[in-house]
């Protein structure tokens, strides 16, 4: 069971989220979670959370419903 746990809410922001995730890859020290909600982006940041998401058990990826 991690010992706590990180949570990255995107929307449209493919540019960055990238970068984002792979720095919090990349943190030593406790055992650690990440959870990306993808809040019903319409650009390619899905594909993206998921492609640096796929190698790593540590991410639970969520995806939002559209706004209404």
């Amino acid at each position: 069971m991690p010992l706590f746990s990180f949570i990255v809410i995107a929307y449209n922001v493919s540019a960055y989220i990238e970068t984002c995730l792979d720095s919090l890859k990349k943190q030593k020290g406790a055992e650690y979670e990440i959870i990306v909600v993808n809040d019903a982006s319409t650009d390619d940041t899905l594909d993206t959370i998921y492609r640096c998401a796929a190698d790593d058990s540590r991410f639970h990826v969520k995806i939002g419903r559209a706004h209404v």
